[in-house]
């Protein structure tokens, strides 16, 4: 499980300052596109960071997005988006001899391409 105020500091280090403000969230909206190439709205930027209320939880896609866009700790959150223990190598295997199997939705496909190419797993 990711730990949410982790992936905040994440983002926030990478980022630059703390987020506090709505323009920020505009910022950095406008900073993860150009990083990662993916959007997420300032809206949801700002339910993420506590400046607007919200009941609902983050979507995995958000989620994927800050992990990708922060690069923070890819180990630890690799684990939790992916299955994958990923504190073993880069790969993803215990040992070389035994790789991991990984049972992946077809419908979140795109995003686990998406991961590995950015963590560099594939190329």
């Amino acid at each position: 499980m990711i730990n949410i105020k982790e992936l905040r500091i994440g983002v926030e280090e990478t980022f630059g300052e703390k987020i506090t403000t709505a323009k920020q969230c505009r910022m950095l909206e406008e900073a993860i596109l150009a990083e990662s190439n993916r959007r997420i709205s300032s809206a949801t930027l700002r339910r993420f960071f506590g400046l607007l209320p919200s009941s609902s939880k983050i979507s995995p896609y958000n989620v994927d997005t800050l992990v990708i866009y922060s690069r923070f700790n890819q180990e630890k959150f690799g684990n939790a988006i992916l299955g994958l223990d990923m504190s073993q190598n880069k790969k993803g295997c215990p040992n070389k001899e035994q790789p991991v199997v990984i049972k992946i939705d077809p419908k979140n496909i795109l995003n686990f391409i998406d991961i590995f190419t950015t963590w560099g797993v594939i190329t």
